[in-house]
């Protein structure tokens, strides 16, 4: 019989980025396992996956004997855990604390390998907090209300939950809780996470809601070269194509603006800062995920043997070159467009305008060719009247307009004025609402959103006039965008009357109207009282006196001619927001007789009353 001497080795398993040392076990003691002896790798192989992902033990010891002799155990030995790391899944894999650990017995008797192995490791949480995370993390993801949404939309809502819920933390007051920045745990239950923590997080939100998705892991680019880094991230499978996002990236981003920089993005983009290292087996579309683009205007005109670039708008919403977009132009005489997004015009006419991205999504746009710029500014003049007055406009008073736009007598913003305030426009008679309504179509080309429509519906209950809604329109992007479409300059509208200066202040003195008059405000009382309180060098102050000495000092108030009951009244639905409770009514009753300016500097000094004018902004 041959028998060499028995080698004995240790191989160690990387189980995530950030190398730990091998720990105390988390949470489940070593279980005695008789030593089993297998014939194939796959048995032995997936009975200590078994063990891992069931959590039924900390170590595993197994014999494999082979026909012929292995010289090389080590190999055999790195072979087997790749078969481990692969066969336990992303999620029990990171989860696993530090390392896993192999020892190697190998003999060769009679010209056969006998090799024994035992596996041993550990876990970042305990079996408790596994069942607490994987309850809340069906709670989270019942709360994002995914059901009937699009893949795109789910894993919008999913990443956008996950960077503004969670925050990078890279040390923690002690171990347990430094381990659980690591973990999926972390990232949901404790809102701290490293980029490990965020990756597991993204990694069990795709998986549960059927998104392909993986952690993968690489390095840093700064300033051009390459930086060894351990970092993670999560690769993501959208349609037919494989995008990276970076959550931990877009999470310390997000500190500075809004936009989510590292989302969805392709190997052209993603690659000026992040460096791949593994797994390099997933194609990476080279391009950006593109999942709508939208031109902002709708109906663009341009001057003949003239050039304009195409405003166009992604969602994921970012600002990109225009790479891998194709343009199409279904009258190449009338204008064409190159490859930037650039049209340019060569006889009067209507053409489509094509954008198409690699996902094959496809928008169109409608361009008309004039011949000069009167022309442009008249298609101009006419959708005022369309939009504005819902009539095609009259010789006369489409002459007036043109003119004064083409001589610069007025502007886009001064031409919306003059028809917001129009006799005509008046004679309508819209409600608050439509009125609304109508300064989203006409200056933004759009429908009002529910969230924008209540905004601008507010502040004309409050008091505010029209013309300074007309006035916040002026100032959006979109109707920039289309005074860009048209050649015309924007300009601004300037607005004079005191109830349009301070929202908050404007809102304050229409509650004094509805709780001390009970009736609504007349504007020139509510220019009178908004001016006071502004010009106050102390507006709280302002505020009080307006309320006290104001409103309940008015000859309308005075004639009301309230009993001292009833004037008390008024006072704790002004002053503090409440009707009078009985005790109440009664002290101030008896503090009637030093007379109503000391109950009003009673009730104005009142800490409630101080917390309704800083609700309104009067501090």
């Amino acid at each position: 019989m041959k028998r060499i001497n028995i080698l004995t080795l240790i191989i160690f398993l990387i189980c995530n980025i950030f190398v730990l040392p091998i720990d105390v076990v988390a949470n489940t003691d070593s279980v005695d396992v008789a030593i089993t002896e297998y014939n194939t790798e796959k048995e032995f192989i997936d009975t200590t996956i078994a063990f891992i992902q069931n959590r039924r033990g900390t170590s595993y010891k197994g014999i494999l004997s082979y026909a012929s002799v292995i010289e090389d155990g080590n190999a055999k030995a790195r072979e087997l855990l790749n078969q481990v790391k692969d066969g336990l899944g992303e999620y029990a894999y990171y989860n696993l604390y530090g390392t896993i650990n192999l020892t190697i017995e190998h003999e060769i008797i009679e010209n056969k390998s006998h090799i024994a192995y035992s596996f041993s490791w550990s876990y970042r949480l305990t079996n408790e907090e596994e069942e607490y995370f994987n309850r809340e993390l069906k709670k989270v993801l019942g709360s994002l209300n995914l059901n009937g949404k699009s893949e795109y939309e789910k894993v919008k809502a999913i990443y956008e939950y996950v960077v503004k819920n969670v925050y990078y933390v890279e040390k923690e007051r002690n171990e347990i809780a430094d381990r659980k920045l690591y973990t999926a745990y972390g990232a949901l239950i404790n809102h701290k996470a490293v980029c490990q923590g965020y990756s597991l997080l993204l990694y069990r939100m795709f998986n549960e809601v059927g998104i392909d998705s993986f952690i993968v892991h690489g390095g840093e680019v700064v300033a051009g070269k390459e930086v060894q880094d351990t970092h993670t991230w999560n690769v993501i499978k959208l349609g037919n194509s494989y995008y990276h996002m970076d959550a931990t990236w877009d999470e310390m981003n997000a500190k500075y603006n809004d936009k989510l920089e590292y989302f969805l993005l392709g190997e052209k983009h993603f690659s000026k800062t992040h460096v791949l290292y593994g797994p390099k087996n997933i194609a990476i579309s080279p391009y950006d995920y593109v999942h709508t683009i939208r031109i902002n205007t709708k109906d663009s005109f341009i001057e003949k043997g003239s050039s304009k670039q195409m405003d166009i708008q992604f969602e994921p919403n970012r600002e990109r070159e225009y790479v891998g977009l194709s343009f199409t132009s279904s009258n190449p005489q009338i204008a064409s467009v190159d490859t930037s997004g650039v049209i340019y015009t060569y006889q009067e006419g209507v053409t489509q305008i094509g954008i198409k991205n690699t996902s094959g999504y496809e928008e169109r746009i409608e361009i008309t060719v004039v011949d000069t710029q009167k022309e442009i500014i008249e298609e101009f003049v006419t959708r005022l009247y369309q939009l504005c007055l819902n009539r095609n406009p009259d010789p006369n008073g489409k002459a007036y307009w043109v003119n004064n736009l083409l001589s610069k007598k007025t502007t886009a913003a001064g031409a919306a004025k003059g028809f917001f305030e129009s006799n005509e426009m008046k004679k309508l008679n819209l409600s608050n609402e439509e009125f609304v309504k109508r300064c989203y179509r006409v200056m933004m080309n759009r429908e009002a959103d529910k969230g924008g429509l209540a905004y601008w519906v507010d502040r004309l209950a409050v008091g505010m006039s029209r013309l300074s809604v007309v006035k916040g329109f002026v100032g959006s992007t979109e109707f920039t965008k289309i005074c860009n479409s048209y050649g015309i300059d924007k300009g601004d509208i300037t607005l004079s009357e005191n109830r349009d200066l301070n929202y908050g202040v404007t809102a304050f003195v229409s509650r004094c109207y509805t709780k001390v008059l009970g009736r609504g405000f007349d504007v020139g009382g509510l220019n009178y009282w908004t001016g006071k309180i502004m010009e106050s060098a102390n507006k709280k102050e302002g505020a009080a006196n307006a309320a006290s000495s104001g409103f309940f000092n008015s000859n309308e108030f005075v004639n009301k001619r309230l009993s001292n009951a009833d004037f008390i009244k008024v006072c704790y639905r002004t002053f503090l927001d409440r009707e009078a409770d009985a005790n109440g009514l009664n002290y101030w009753l008896t503090q009637m007789p030093k007379g109503k300016d000391v109950v009003l500097r009673g009730f104005a000094n009142s800490n409630e009353f101080n917390a309704i004018m800083a609700k309104y902004g009067i501090r």
